[in-house]
């Protein structure tokens, strides 16, 4: 919880709901969320924010692990700040965020699922923001698609 409101919230636009399917605790990398965060603008183009903002934010309110036991649900304002943290286990901890917008924002972002999946997310009032493709989705985007690959190259390392 924040203890001090931010003097001009603006309103949430949209929000994120997480599902984990399994227990989620700073052993195997919950989400780190940074509470009152969501009224302080990113200083770079990018929404990343830098090193000297994030120890600046940190004096104001320091993260917090969203630690979540299986069938919690977690439900943030889109602009929290949050990170991925490392997942120290060695059991593979999933995560399943849907975002749901007000209908009047759009975004150029569409995301992948193989055709066949139509049946499941289409035909509701809620718009799906889908584009249905023949090949396999590639879910791995950015440091998640690094930290893959270093593994798998010191697997092949290990291994020879």
């Amino acid at each position: 919880h924040h203890n001090k409101a931010p003097e001009d919230p603006l309103p949430t636009a949209s929000v994120v709901v997480n599902f984990c399917p399994c227990d989620a605790n700073e052993s195997n990398g919950a989400v780190e969320l940074w509470p009152g965060s969501h009224s302080v603008r990113p200083e770079s183009e990018k929404n990343y924010v830098p090193e000297s903002q994030e120890e600046a934010r940190r004096n104001v309110e320091p993260p917090i692990s969203a630690n979540t036991e299986l069938g919690d649900v977690l439900i943030r304002d889109v602009r929290v700040w949050h990170r991925g943290v490392p997942n120290r286990s060695s059991r593979p901890r999933h995560m399943i965020a849907l975002i749901v917008s007000r209908s009047d924002l759009h975004s150029n972002r569409r995301l992948q699922f193989e055709n066949g999946c139509e049946r499941a997310l289409e035909g509701h009032e809620v718009q799906s923001n889908a584009e249905y493709v023949d090949s396999v989705a590639d879910y791995l985007l950015g440091p998640t698609r690094r930290i893959y690959e270093q593994r798998q190259k010191r697997r092949k390392t290990s291994s020879n």
